[in-house]
């Protein structure tokens, strides 16, 4: 999880890339909020992506199974 980038959302035009809700907690993404983007370019908070991690190493969107050590790459 070390490798894991977070990002905050500083501003409303990067919030404004990120229209949806969080997939785990179903929450919209605010002001402030950290997230990470996932190799498979799909968003979650870091808080919650990192708790889905303890129990399984794929996408809760595509299933895609995901390498932890990846380098996340922002928006």
């Amino acid at each position: 999880m070390n490798k894991l980038k977070p990002v905050e959302i500083k501003d409303e035009n990067q919030k404004s890339k990120i229209e949806y809700n969080c997939v785990i907690c179903s929450e919209k993404y605010k002001l402030r909020d950290k997230y990470i983007i996932l190799p498979c370019k799909h968003i979650f908070h870091e808080h919650c992506i990192k708790t889905w991690f303890k129990q399984s190493n794929i996408c809760p969107i595509c299933k895609s199974k995901i390498d932890i050590n990846d380098t996340i790459n922002e928006i």
